[in-house]
């Protein structure tokens, strides 16, 4: 597994490597063909179902922005973040079947047994202290540099009695109940207090939705395990269920223009719990806006909104609304020409776009091909 420790954390020095032979501030394993870790990498990625393996190269290795893939493949940005967050979370979960390796990274001793000595309090990284044979004990946050926003983990380090540095254990991981961990701090007592977030605010993905906890963890002898704090974070209360279904209809245009009008109109349902202040269509434009509720259009949606292709007045709880939009489309698709997927979410007075309750059901494929 290819790690390394959060920035603001005191690196140690089995991990930092040395400066190679040549002298060019590389260390021996930069100057080195792939490591068995990137070949766990490269493993773990051809395990991706492939629309997620496309998304997460596409975006983590060609440097494509969200926009860009969501153009390539045809479909919606919103379906692009969703391969994302999928294919990083699979990642996360695949590589984790390595990282019992950690201690053997650092170096291949047999890891200490005892608990750790008490750390002093600490109100910033690196959460360490120092024992009478000058050995220094360290609360790191670890994290996997492909995926590295959702695949962390808090994980302590001693050192054994011939001053070796060995791993104690784990204290916790992403995916035990939530996406990021935002931060670390130690208690006169021993335990280890993680700040834990439900999301990981990258990727297209804002920060406002995030919701965060401490959750408290302490060394029984053996392992840590949770002593206090929440163990979940449950339903966010401040998202709802919009669901939309799609009718259309496409006519020739009268005359010498070659293009056809298509009419799409969308119904869309807030099966709850929380009222939709403003709702966002994305990919939906397809041609030249030719009538419908493309003249209500927020003419200055805020970047929260996410580029949609309309911001509009929402839907109530229990409610339902029509959205229709006409169109001139070519008479025949160009050779590019893909199916797109049509999304509506929930945004709020701010124009703030939040996530939905229920993502499959306000998602609806286009009647042609653009």
């Amino acid at each position: 597994m290819l790690l390394t420790l959060s920035r603001g954390l005191t690196t140690l020095p089995a991990l930092a490597g040395q400066p190679n032979s040549q002298g060019d501030g590389r260390t021996e394993a930069e100057v080195a063909g792939p490591t068995p870790d990137r070949v766990a990498i490269d493993a773990a990625l051809a395990q991706l179902p492939a629309n997620h393996r496309r998304a997460v190269i596409l975006h983590y290795l060609a440097d494509l922005s969200i926009s860009q893939i969501a153009a390539q493949e045809g479909v919606a940005e919103g379906t692009v973040k969703s391969w994302l967050h999928r294919g990083r979370t699979a990642l996360a979960g695949l590589l984790d079947e390595n990282t019992e390796g950690v201690a053997e990274s650092v170096e291949p001793t047999t890891p200490s047994t005892s608990a750790p000595p008490t750390p002093t309090p600490s109100t910033s990284p690196p959460a360490t202290t120092s024992t009478p044979n000058g050995a220094v004990e360290t609360i790191a946050v670890v994290a996997c540099r492909y995926g590295e926003a959702s695949a962390k983990q808090v994980v302590a380090f001693d050192r054994n009695p011939d001053g070796r540095i060995v791993t104690v254990g784990r204290v916790v991981r992403t995916g035990d109940g939530f996406d990021d961990i935002r931060g670390v701090e130690t208690n006169r007592n021993g335990s280890v207090e993680v700040r834990v977030a439900d999301i990981v605010p990258c990727c297209g993905t804002p920060s406002y939705p995030r919701r965060e906890q401490v959750r408290t963890y302490q060394w029984d002898g053996q392992r840590f395990g949770q002593t206090d704090g929440p163990t979940a974070f449950g339903k966010d209360p401040r998202l709802t269920d919009l669901r939309m279904t799609m009718t259309h209809e496409l006519v020739d245009v009268p005359g010498a223009d070659t293009r056809r009008k298509l009419t799409t109109v969308f119904t869309v349902t807030n099966a709850g719990p929380v009222d939709a202040a403003q709702v966002a269509f994305h990919s939906i434009e397809a041609g030249e806006r030719a009538g419908g509720h493309w003249s209500r259009c927020d003419p200055k949606p805020g970047p929260d909104a996410d580029h949609a292709s309309c911001l509009l007045p929402g839907v109530p709880v229990g409610e339902s609304r029509r959205y229709t939009f006409v169109q001139l489309v070519p008479n025949k698709p160009g050779p590019d020409a893909t199916t797109r997927r049509f999304l509506v979410l929930h945004c709020d007075a701010q124009d703030r776009q939040w996530p939905d309750l229920t993502r499959d059901d306000n998602e609806v494929p286009s009647p042609l091909r653009f």
